[in-house]
């Protein structure tokens, strides 16, 4: 370019210099950034002073950042990676009216004080995705800490509390923290709903460190639907983990491992509940892995467990009905179970009515299938290996009026009985095609029993203790019935070869004679006498049952 042509340009520029110097004042008055910080849609805690050493407090820092990210929809508080965030009181998130969709990462996890009480409280979360995570010192056998079995126990300290939220995606991680994981609650104008949750914490210092939690989770809902827990991994906590009043909840996943304190896992009141897999072991054996029960204000209805397995606990399972109240109801449906080694009873139904559980696998137990209360409509069908007492047992006081079995019940040297009802008010109790192998005993049944038993197979030491049951029919592998013919001209002894006293004996003599009787009917024989006034010996068909028709 010509000198002339750089003079004549630059003599334009200046020409326009004050025109562009109006335009960027009049920008800067419509459009005034005092800092840059204030555009953006997410920020860390450490733009609002959070130090993050875990040595600092960082709790009103943090509380600057809550108010910042509630306060506009699609905002997002991220935690630095390698960073630990101390907490000493608790942080309230109260979203303001018709903010949604905002996010949290925390990728440096929370490291609240001992005593801090709730340390974070989410309230009117509505589409916001919470990724959370807290970590402690770890919890030792000797240490104390609240019961928290219980929803709000005294000097209870709780992580992360979500109340009054709808539509939120919580992913949440625990590790070493002495207190609750997660909690939530509904006591907001809003109903807690719609909720996904994936949820790890605990482990055992053999693996890194010491994980071990307070607890897990408890979690309340309302009488709206909750949500989905998609993946929870819960191991070693102290407390296992309480579900509560929830309604139309879904379980994709949960492995579960605890119970020194109470269940490692409790439905409590639950409705509408689905769960695809269940898996837990309780850490001492002295609580159940499982406990379905009631609240004192809501039944549980309709519960279905496409799988569940259990291992280590007192009761394996135990499922608390309401007695009379559970007649008319069907609180729960198991399609597979699989127990192993539990103390007393792999499963134990109290005071339930209108349970199924099928495809059941039962090793190592005291007693496979136990019966307390009242309990009516009861159908298992699957394997019952090697109980040491009892495969199926009816405790003191029961009344069992339904129960409807089909499978197998194979013994091992020290069981006692296959089948005891013995102790029960009423034994009402179908056994159809089933496989029952005992060494010592089958059946031990009182006189009050109305139990049938309907083709299978059945062998072993003796068939009945006691009573025998009422309807006993087709069953293979023992000797029911039986026909033969003799020759006598006056009396004879016939072996009939029957497991009990025949109660049906049809005799027909095939010659001459004035007459016949039997008499004298015992476990192993019955004589037959003819009255014949010559010495003709006769034929004499003869059939024997003790079968009920």
């Amino acid at each position: 370019m010509k000198r002339r042509d750089l003079l004549l340009g630059a003599g334009i520029l200046g020409a326009f210099r004050p025109m562009l110097a109006k335009a960027d004042a009049d920008r800067r008055t419509i459009c005034p950034i005092q800092d840059i910080s204030e555009v953006i849609v997410f920020k860390t805690p450490e733009m609002f002073g959070a130090i993050g050493n875990g040595i600092t407090d960082d709790t009103d820092a943090i509380q600057k950042a809550a108010e910042w990210l509630t306060s506009h929809s699609f905002y997002k508080l991220i935690f630095n990676p390698g960073k630990t965030y101390r907490i000493t009181k608790t942080i309230n998130f109260d979203f303001d009216k018709d903010v949604f969709g905002c996010c949290i990462d925390m990728q440096g996890p929370i490291k609240p004080d001992n005593y801090t009480g709730d340390c974070m409280v989410f309230n009117r979360a509505v589409g916001a995705i919470l990724h959370l995570s807290v970590i402690g010192d770890g919890v030792s056998d000797d240490d104390e800490i609240p019961d928290y079995s219980k929803p709000d126990p005294k000097n209870a300290q709780q992580a992360f509390v979500i109340n009054a939220s709808r539509s939120t995606r919580i992913t949440c991680i625990g590790f070493g923290f002495k207190g609750r994981v997660l909690r939530t609650k509904s006591t907001g104008g809003l109903k807690t709903s719609f909720l996904e949750i994936n949820l790890w914490t605990g482990d055992k210092d053999f693996v890194f460190k010491n994980g071990r939690c307070g607890q897990a989770a408890y979690l309340i809902g309302d009488t709206d639907a909750f949500g989905l827990i998609t993946n929870a991994y819960t191991n070693w906590d102290v407390y296992g983990s309480v579900l509560y009043k929830l309604t139309d909840l879904t379980i994709g996943h949960w492995e579960f491992g605890a119970g020194t304190k109470n269940p490692a896992l409790n439905i409590i009141g639950c409705q509408t509940v689905h769960a695809v897999v269940l898996s837990g072991g309780a850490s001492l054996g002295n609580y159940p892995v499982l406990k379905i029960e009631p609240a004192k204000d809501q039944k549980c209805i309709g519960i279905n467990i496409q799988r569940l397995f259990m291992t280590s606990g007192k009761n394996n399972l135990e499922i608390i009905g309401g007695g009379m109240d559970d007649i008319t109801r069907k609180p729960l449906t198991i399609n597979s179970l699989y127990s192993y080694k539990s103390l007393e009873n792999a499963v134990l139904i109290d005071g339930a009515s209108n349970i199924e559980i099928h495809n059941a696998y039962i090793d190592d137990a005291k007693n496979g299938i136990a019966i307390s209360g009242i309990c009516s409509n009861i159908q298992l069908s699957g394997y019952i290996k090697n109980p040491t007492d009892y495969g199926i047992v009816s405790f003191k006081g029961s009344e069992l009026r339904g129960l409807l079995f089909s499978g197998r019940i194979l013994s091992s040297s020290t069981t006692k009985s296959c089948i005891d009802f013995s102790r029960s008010l009423l034994s009402r109790a179908t056994f159809r095609d089933s496989y029952i192998f005992g060494s010592h005993a089958i059946f031990e049944l009182n006189e009050r029993n109305e139990v049938s038993v309907f083709g299978g197979h059945i062998e072993g030491g003796t068939i009945f203790v006691g009573s025998r049951p009422k309807i006993f029919k087709d069953v293979n592998g023992i000797l029911t019935k039986a026909t033969g013919i003799v020759r006598t001209n006056k009396e004879t002894v016939i072996t009939h070869g029957l497991i009990m006293r025949p109660h049906v004996i049809y005799v027909t003599p095939m010659g001459i004679n004035n007459g016949f009787y039997i008499s004298d009917i015992n476990n192993k024989t019955f004589t037959v006498i003819i009255n014949n006034s010559s010495d003709e010996y006769v034929d004499v068909v003869w059939t024997a049952s003790c079968e009920n028709q």
